[in-house]
Parts: C-alpha cells; structure tokens; sequence
C-alpha cells in the first residue's frame, strides 16, 4: 500500500519531527514543507540582483516541467541555469511501484500540488526545500547534492490504530529493514525501491505487514542505503508508548529516501490476545454477575478497537 492510498486515513494524524523534538496533535499535516531561506551571498562577480532573479526563473521553470517529466516513469531530476548562482536543480519522485500504486495521471497531479506547497510556503528567498504529499516528493536546490542538514531531516509519522511497540524495538526494525533496504540501493528501476513482508509475531514488536523502502535514483547505492537505515533507526519512536490495536501505518520522510511500514497484529500473536480477553470476561462474568460481565466485555472490547 503506497503512501497515495492512505490519504482518508491521514485526516487525524499525529505528527513528530524527530529533529526538532515536536509533536502535534489531531490534524491534517499534508504538505510536509521543508524551506532553507537564506539568499546567496552576493559577490563582485555575480550580483545578488541578478542571482536572485535568474535564480527564481530558471527554478520556477523547473518546478513547472517537473509533473510531466516524472508522471511517466515516477522520477525525473532536472537542472537549469548555466552561471553557478543562478543554476537550479528539481527532482520529483513518486511513491510506490507504479503498478496500482500510483498512476501517471496521478503522480503528474501530486507532483503538481507539491510544487505549488513549496513555492507558496518558501517564498522567493528560498535556496533549498523539500516538499512531501501522500503519494510523492519533491525537492529543490542550488546545488545537486544533500547538505548536511537535508541528510539529518527525518519526519516521520503515524496513521490507524497504533500498534504497541515494546521501548526495545530498535534492533528489530533495523533487522526487520535490513534486507528491503539493501534490495532499494540495489535496485536499477526507475523508482529504486523494494517491497518485503515481515512477520515478528515471536519478537520484540508482535507485528506483521509489509516495508516499503525507496530512494530517489539519482542518488548512489551507499546514499541511498544510509538515508534508508538512518530512517529506520528513527521508526521505532514513533510508536514506543502507544496503545491500542489494529492496522497502522509509520512513514519516515527524509529527503533522499522514504521507508514506510504498513502493520498489523501479528496472527501468531492473536491467540494469546484472545486467551487473556475470555479469561477476563470469564472472571467478570464470576465477579460481577453474567450480564454486567458481558456488557463489561463488549465495552473493553470496543475499547480495544477504538
């Protein structure tokens, strides 16, 4: 299930920047907006005048290009300008294989919305930003490479029911993306990403599901692996202290990458679930009286679910 999707269930979200330690509460946080602002220097041989404006010319005709570019493959990177202060670079990537994921139509029109977010939200002095959807990402720059800052930027949020995850779960969703993440930075298509099934029903997380790892591929095989393993060192937090059950969803953002798992209650650890739920309702039932032990099930139950 690619992020394209999951956009009914991202009306109530809860979102944490992981870099700037902050947390929101119930709400809609699409688009995701990253803006560096300040301008270049200006120098003796290029002006500010003239890098500002050539600048903003040459990066709004590539923001404008890009949808058509991407929509037929899901990713194009693209470049402008000839003078180093006026040179502007963009590269588009839609989320998912392409194959029921995202159509053309459909990553031509995310790819769209994204470029008129960023542009309105990072105003005209913006060198570099970064601009996230449900189903695709953008980013611009006056350089073609991560800076240090855009390599440490992770947001990563949670959809559904969130699932439980034990304050050990690090290892295991380093271990559970190790192999998805080496097959993305391995990978020669044009999306450069992989998909696998998990099942931790025995472990640390009691969860199964499936990961979702990708790059944009004009980054090399080592970048695209490090921004994927830094951004499952980040997933584990952002369900450590939750509670309830049913399907969820956890995505990392980054800049380079997006790792995404899609969970659920582990089948092999549904027996146990149910075992201690009838020993419950059977000992309310003997306590409290059939009637109000049932109504006292079904109120926990539905608790549960909720």
């Amino acid at each position: 299930m690619a992020l394209t999707k999951l956009s009914t269930s991202f009306v109530l979200i809860q979102l944490l920047v992981v870099g700037a330690m902050s947390s929101a509460a119930n709400g809609s946080f699409f688009p995701q907006i990253d803006c560096s602002p300040p301008p270049i220097t200006a120098t003796t041989t290029m002006p500010s005048t003239r890098n500002g404006t050539r600048f903003r010319a040459n990066l709004l005709k590539l923001l404008a290009d890009l949808p058509d570019a991407a929509a037929k493959t899901g990713f194009a990177s693209t470049a402008a300008g000839v003078h180093d202060g006026d040179r502007a670079f963009a590269r588009g990537l839609c989320i998912g294989d392409g194959d029921g994921d995202t159509t053309p139509d459909q990553c031509r029109d995310c790819l769209a919305a994204a470029a008129m977010d960023v542009v309105a939200t990072c105003g005209a002095a913006s060198r570099r930003a970064g601009a996230w959807l449900p189903g695709c990402y953008l980013a611009y720059a006056d350089t073609n490479t991560t800076s240090p800052d855009e390599r440490g930027f992770h947001r990563w949020l949670v959809s559904g029911n969130v699932l439980p995850f034990s304050d050990n779960a690090r290892p295991t969703f380093l271990d559970l993306s190790s192999g998805v993440v080496a097959a993305a930075a391995r990978s020669a298509s044009p999306r450069m990403m992989a998909t696998q099934a998990f099942d931790d029903g025995a472990g640390a997380t009691g969860l199964a599901g499936r990961v979702l790892a990708q790059c944009a591929p004009d980054r090399g095989a080592a970048e695209c692996a490090q921004c994927l393993r830094d951004a499952a060192r980040v997933m584990p937090g952002c369900c450590s202290q939750a509670q309830g059950r049913g399907e969820s969803v956890a995505v990392v953002l980054s800049y380079d990458c997006v790792l995404q798992f899609d969970m659920h209650l582990a089948s092999s650890s549904a027996p146990w679930a149910w075992i201690i739920f009838g020993t419950l309702c059977a000992l309310l039932a003997l306590t409290m009286g059939a009637v109000l032990g049932i109504i006292l099930c079904v109120l926990i139950r539905v608790r549960g679910l909720t």
